[in-house]
């Protein structure tokens, strides 16, 4: 046992745990029968169907992906070029192959490619480029052999076995290949909701970022939340191959390589191995089996357009895991129940089938006296509730309470502990002990402790301390206590999240903070985020970055959707600077986003960096706005009578040599340092704090001719979007000129109130006594009666004024 540890041998490890501990498996009921073999593979060709390809549907706004909107902005990527594999990936892959893995349908072994990957890979490599250059798969890589697992341990249908298909080993590298081909391409236009399959992604992230949504909603009053956990029977064996190809189409990933996959998913043969016995070969075309490497990101891919279409109801997917839930307020649930029945048609058109017996609802309601709510019907049955579920493997009560997850990790950790006592015995060093217990026990302990530790109580925390104070009675030394887990686990994963600009967690947090503080355009920095996109972060904001390094610099701008069809032009300089131009109400309105070197950077950063500022900066028409939100790192201080027209007075502390250059360049762009113009507390003036030091290096520009439509900028004490840092907000009130109407536009009035005057009565009479001849002696009565009276000259006098 000793030697197998010091190997890491994890197989032998185990092997020997059983044969100390005695422990024997309750082995399932062997089945060998050949009538059943053919029954189940029947049974699993169940979803075949002729499906013609049809025109692609026209998605709206809620189910395009972020950049498929609004390509002024964002422009669709440049045509890929094809896969071609390189030998020596196919070598690195054969030399990583598992030789424990069962040997697939053509009884080509790992441990055979493994040893012989020098001498194999140069053949195997070509058949692979052969394969994708024609769009066509081999038929002996397409065959499965489908071994049927028991579900539960009494069997009572066929839908108690759960198919597994090995598949060849070779086609499986071969498939590792194409995977991370397409993941590269379509994995900035994935659902950010898609938890599944994706870096940096976890069930911890699917599960914390439903809870966030539950517990923001709840907050308001008259407030509460059903969530709906949707099941389909055979997710993976109901995909449509031409659907599909539709969907990989719309998702940028290129035509040969459509065609490749659909040749790969079609004309399939697949057959039911059940002990000694094998079923008749089948002809498949439906589906993905479950084995192959491919699987899990294709049906990703097929469901990416399954979104929510109301901001009221979100729809988080983990592979075919699907939780919907409904954030409803004062009791109306219409868009919730539209959502349910916007996923049934989605589903129906989609091939997909709801299993209406294992979906189930749960509500969270903290009201006092909640009225009864009707249950949801989901394919013509009631949906049944529950007052409890396991949500990707931690268990969530209606209470939103842990003690029934904590107590299902206690006694799962406790089982545990036997085997651990166990190896005591045999007196393994105490290192090796440690190295037990972290794997198998503390591993149980932790499961998705970034979600529940921080709401649990102290009863139940103390629940599992006695579990790992068991432990280091057993072990002889002190181990990790529960809270200390914690944080470094959460630390740990905040890096991670905050490293990541697709994360929706990242995105989350920056779209809170902007509708809190009711911000509508903010310049971020240091966002160390790689990539060249545009995408939306949710709750209506929309992220433009760009960052040519994960590990440094790295600059953003985060837009209301409301301005983001405002957008004219993106313009990406480098990873310091980048701007955007938009036009709102027949204003032009520039926003640049800048992140200046440190002051140790070489002196080659900088004037680099001030290159580009000068570039965006000389590219911008005079009569247009501009706004410039960066990090300068420097500092300006207190403005003096000489810089008076580019600064106030109110700086922090005294300049340095780089804050003399941010002085410089607002002179230059004759620009004016907003941040030094208002009085503020000097804690809403200082940006950035670290230890004792308390500084302001971040600073917000614009054109002095605009510094009139600026009506107050401080910072904002308590909203931290970066570490260090704290967020600076102006308030900016663009004016706009109203048109004037030309001369041809302004219609003449008639001034009726004229008539009543005296000297226009009396202009009246004349005209009317010079058209009657002049004899007539008008009557002092009024001018209708005199019409009334000489009817015929005042006919006349009609026809000659015409």
């Amino acid at each position: 046992m000793q030697q197998q540890f010091q190997t890491n041998d994890s197989a032998s490890v185990w092997k020997g745990l059983k044969a100390i501990t005695n422990y024997k498996p309750r082995a399932p009921h062997s089945v060998n029968d050949l009538r059943l073999a053919n029954s189940l593979n029947e049974y699993y060709c169940r979803f075949e169907r002729q499906w013609n390809s049809p025109d692609p549907p026209q998605s709206s706004p809620h189910q395009l992906s972020p950049t498929q909107l609004h390509t002024s902005a964002t422009p669709h990527p440049p045509p890929l070029t094809p896969l071609t594999i390189k030998e020596e990936e196919v070598n690195r892959l054969f030399k990583r192959l598992n030789i424990r893995k069962a040997t697939g349908p053509d009884s080509i072994s790992p441990s055979l490619l493994k040893h012989c990957a020098n001498q194999l890979s140069p053949v195997f490599t070509d058949i692979f480029n052969t394969s994708l250059e024609t769009c066509h798969v081999p038929a002996c890589f397409k065959t499965s052999a489908i071994v049927p697992v028991p579900k539960k341990t009494k069997i009572t249908g066929l839908n108690d076995y759960r198919p597994v298909a090995l598949t060849s080993v070779v086609m499986k590298s071969f498939e590792r290949l194409v995977l991370s081909y397409l993941k590269d391409i379509t994995d900035p236009l994935l659902d950010p909701l898609q938890f599944a399959y994706r870096a940096n992604r976890s069930v911890d992230d699917a599960v914390n970022m439903a809870l966030h949504f539950i517990l923001q909603h709840l907050d308001s009053p008259g407030s509460y939340a059903r969530i709906l956990f949707v099941d389909f029977s055979s997710a993976f064996n109901t995909i449509i191959p031409a659907l599909l190809r539709d969907k990989l189409f719309q998702l940028n990933v290129p035509d040969s390589m459509c065609s490749w996959i659909t040749d790969f998913l079609t004309d399939r043969r697949q057959f039911v191995r059940l002990g000694t016995h094998v079923s008749d070969l089948q002809h498949i075309s439906t589906g993905s089996p479950q084995g192959c490497v491919l699987s899990p990101l294709l049906f990703s891919l097929y469901t990416n357009g399954c979104t929510s279409g109301h901001q009221s109801v979100k729809l988080l997917k983990f592979a075919d895991d699907t939780t919907l839930i409904g954030l409803i307020s004062d009791g109306n649930e219409s868009a919730y129940r539209g959502e349910i029945d916007r996923l049934v048609s989605w589903c129906s058109t989609n091939n997909l089938e709801l299993n209406s017996l294992k979906t189930v609802e749960m509500t969270v309601d903290f009201r006092k006296d909640p009225a009864p709510r009707p249950p949801v019907i989901l394919c013509d049955s009631p949906v049944s509730s529950a007052e409890s579920f396991c949500f990707l493997g931690t268990i969530i009560t209606k209470e939103l309470k842990w003690a029934q997850n904590i107590s299902y990790l206690t006694k799962k950790a406790q089982q545990r502990m036997y085997f651990l006592r166990q190896l005591k015995k045999f007196l393994l060093p105490v290192k090796m002990l440690v190295n037990f217990y972290t794997a198998i026990i503390e591993s149980v302990l932790t499961s998705s402790i970034t979600v529940w530790f921080a709401a649990a109580t102290a009863r139940d925390k103390a629940k599992l301390q006695r579990v790992i104070h068991s432990a280091e009675k057993v072990i002889g030394c002190s181990l990790p206590s529960l809270q200390e887990l914690y944080f470094s686990r959460s630390r740990r994963r905040a890096a991670k999240i905050a490293a990541d600009p697709s994360h929706p967690g990242k995105g989350r947090e920056l779209a809170d903070v902007m509708e809190r503080r009711k911000v509508d355009i903010l310049c971020v920095q240091e966002t160390r985020w790689k990539g060249s996109k545009a995408r939306s972060i949710g709750a209506g904001f929309k992220l433009f970055y760009y960052g040519v390094d994960s590990k440094r610099n790295g600059v953003g701008v985060v837009l209301k959707d409301e301005f983001v069809r405002n957008v004219l032009e993106v313009k990406r300089v480098s990873d310091r600077v980048m701007s955007l131009r938009l036009e709102i109400e027949g204003v032009m309105l520039n926003v640049v986003s800048g992140y200046a070197p440190q002051v140790g950077c070489e002196l080659e950063e900088k004037e680099r960096f001030w290159s580009e500022l000068d570039e965006v900066m000389e590219s911008i028409p005079m009569g247009e706005r501009v706004v410039i939100g960066t990090d300068f790192n420097g500092h300006v201080g207190e403005g003096n009578r000489v810089d008076e027209e580019v600064m106030g007075k109110f700086g922090v502390k005294e300049r340095n040599l780089e804050g003399q250059t941010v002085v410089d360049f607002a002179k230059r762009m004759d620009m004016g340092v907003v941040n030094t113009y208002f009085q503020k507390r000097e804690e809403h003036r200082v940006t950035y704090k670290s230890g004792g030091r308390r500084t302001q290096v971040d600073y917000i520009l614009c054109r002095r001719g605009n510094l009139k439509e600026i009506s107050d900028c401080k910072v904002v004490v308590g909203e931290s979007v970066a570490r260090q840092h704290r967020m600076v907000v102006c308030r900016m009130t663009l004016m706009v000129c109203k048109k004037k109407r030309s001369k041809i536009e302004i219609e003449k009035k008639t001034k009726w109130w004229t008539l009543k005057k005296e000297e226009c009565c009396e202009e009246f009479r004349q005209k009317l006594r010079q058209a009657l001849g002049g004899q007539v002696v008008l009557p002092g009565i009024t001018t209708a009666e005199v019409i009334r009276e000489k009817g015929a000259g005042c006919v006349i006098w009609k026809e000659e004024r015409r």
